[in-house]
């Protein structure tokens, strides 16, 4: 059997890093995905609850910076095909396998609650680090 040879990963890190810098300095964003789940967040307040999303700050400063359809961002479409690239990637590779890593100290469910909480206090960080520097004026 043929060992596969991936990618060193520190090698991949500084390589991301690099694609990350170039975008910074291309389009004066980063690549974070939290922009991507902020758009899917605002359109499906906007959809399920028009009136709140209209009186609620959070959203309201949101449509006043983005007009227009909050799914029709490069943000949005970066993530997809994040996924869908990933997704395929696993596909030709034949390596696609729905299951969970994890230590053999905690269950899988706990592992992804674990990753679900994580997650979420990520997406929460990202949120107030783009919020700080406009309090900060």
């Amino acid at each position: 059997m043929k060992k596969t040879k991936y990618l060193n990963p520190y090698l991949g890190g500084v390589l991301l890093g690099l694609v990350l810098l170039a975008s910074n300095f291309i389009s004066g964003r980063g690549l974070g995905a939290s922009g991507a789940i902020k758009s899917t967040i605002v359109a499906g307040v906007q959809t399920v609850a028009p009136r709140h999303a209209e009186k609620a700050l959070f959203y309201k400063e949101y449509s006043d910076t983005h007009p227009g359809n909050p799914m029709n961002s490069w943000l949005v479409y970066e993530m997809l095909g994040a996924i869908v690239g990933g997704f395929l990637s696993g596909v030709v590779a034949k390596r696609l396998k729905f299951k969970v890593e994890h230590s053999p100290k905690i269950t899988s469910r706990k592992r992804l609650i674990m990753a679900l909480i994580g997650g979420i206090l990520f997406g929460y960080g990202a949120q107030l680090a783009e919020a700080a520097p406009a309090a900060l004026l």
